[in-house]
């Protein structure tokens, strides 16, 4: 069979399954948080009002809740939107995943399975504002065995690379990758709540948050959990203040329904208390599941940007050199006495709040005088004066003044 064709039944296949898939995380949103429930029984599902067991045509993602106009058949009770919500972002995450890597099955199966335990812990964190430890722990967990089983799953990894010393990631650099990305993940959320908490005097970060960032940076590494924590507070932060936005709103909606005289400073201040606190849960998940799928092509494409000799910045260089330049030759006078540097070029000497460190010198290899002015020098380059208030400065403090410390400087070569 042509392998075009190949990967294309093995996509279409796989987003029918995670609607498949979808339809039990349902089960899973439902009961897990439940006290008394469990995942496994009953086997079948029931509607949560009659207790009614859903046959099997009651069961087929989607179409079953368009057939049935959203509502139970036995007791006509309403069927949340929820449900067929969760069975097309399943389907529609694993469709994304075989996308991205239909050559590598297995990468795909762990990458979809990942990607399931976030879809849970998103929707019970919006319900109960908790992380269910199976599912946080769960990956805490499997980190490791991921690391030691797929270990080419950290091969964009910058750490697992410079351990493996341009060689195939292996099983420990993968392993040291992982548990470092546990350690960062987990850690910044943590050290982040106890600062919180000293400062506000509550819980600003819960330890679910906590663990599943630990979690996710054991599937991604420490150099991607970085980015996804970065994503999910942008992201969080703007629903954040969207929804004190829609508070805000409300509040001034019923302040005039109710003729009340409220100003807009006691409505921001409610609508501040009331929509502060918000489940980051989700967030974090969007962040995790960005760079666990999308890391290895945007993470090298990152790591191109921020070579010191590649492109983007190579043009950069230049502008920027020539704008620090006049401020370097500007502060190069308060250093002190000149002193030879390396290649023969001017450095400052030690003074009492600078160390000694070589000067400044554009392209050219010429170092910039002092206020673009001065004695020339023998191969007709410009000598380095002094300005005129550090000489004053240097008058009134004998200590500071030197034979070179005002007046021409004898040129350097170079």
């Amino acid at each position: 069979m042509d392998p075009t064709v190949s990967e294309a039944l093995f996509i279409g296949w796989w987003a029918v399954l995670g609607l498949m898939v979808g339809s039990f995380l349902n089960v899973v949103i439902a009961r897990l948080p439940e006290e008394g429930e469990s995942v496994a029984r009953p086997v079948r599902s029931r509607c949560p009002r009659c207790r009614t067991t859903l046959s099997w045509y009651e069961n087929i993602p989607v179409l079953s809740w368009l057939a049935l106009r959203a509502r139970c058949r036995t007791c006509r009770a309403p069927i949340s939107w929820r449900y067929p919500l969760v069975e097309l972002l399943t389907g529609g995450l694993f469709l994304w995943v075989a996308l991205e890597r239909p050559e590598d099955p297995a990468v795909v199966a762990l990458h979809s399975l990942v990607l399931a335990g976030l879809v849970v812990a998103t929707f019970v964190d919006f319900d109960r504002y908790e992380i269910p430890d199976e599912v946080s722990l769960g990956g805490c967990v499997l980190a490791p065995l991921v690391s030691l089983a797929l270990p080419r799953v950290f091969a964009a990894d910058g750490l697992a690379r410079a351990l493996s010393e341009g060689a195939a990631v292996g099983r420990f650099e993968a392993l040291a990758a992982c548990l470092a990305g546990m350690a960062l993940g987990g850690g910044i959320l943590l050290a982040i709540g106890w600062l919180g908490k000293r400062i506000y005097g509550a819980e600003a970060m819960g330890l679910g948050d906590v663990k599943l960032m630990a979690a996710g940076g054991g599937l991604v590494g420490p150099g991607a959990v970085l980015y996804a924590l970065l994503l999910a507070a942008l992201l969080g932060s703007i629903v954040g203040v969207l929804n004190m936005l829609r508070l805000l709103l409300e509040l001034r909606r019923r302040v005039r329904q109710r003729g009340r005289s409220d100003g807009w400073g006691r409505s921001l201040q409610a609508a501040r208390l009331a929509g502060r606190y918000i489940p980051f849960g989700p967030y974090l998940a969007v962040g995790i599941a960005t760079v666990l799928v999308r890391w290895e092509a945007d993470g090298a494409a990152l790591l191109r940007l921020l070579e010191p000799e590649g492109r983007a910045l190579a043009g950069v260089r230049g502008p920027l050199r020539g704008l620090a330049a006049p401020l370097a030759g500007r502060c190069r006078g308060l250093a002190g006495p000149a002193a030879p540097g390396r290649n023969g070029r001017w450095a400052p000497a030690p003074g009492p709040w600078r160390s000694r460190r070589p000067s400044f010198a554009p392209p050219g290899g010429r170092p910039f005088d002092d206020h673009h002015g001065g004695t020339p020098g023998a191969d007709g380059a410009p000598g380095r004066v002094r300005p005129a208030h550090l000489c004053s400065l240097a008058a009134a403090d004998p200590s500071r003044r030197s034979p070179a410390a005002c007046g021409p400087r004898a040129p350097v070569s170079g």
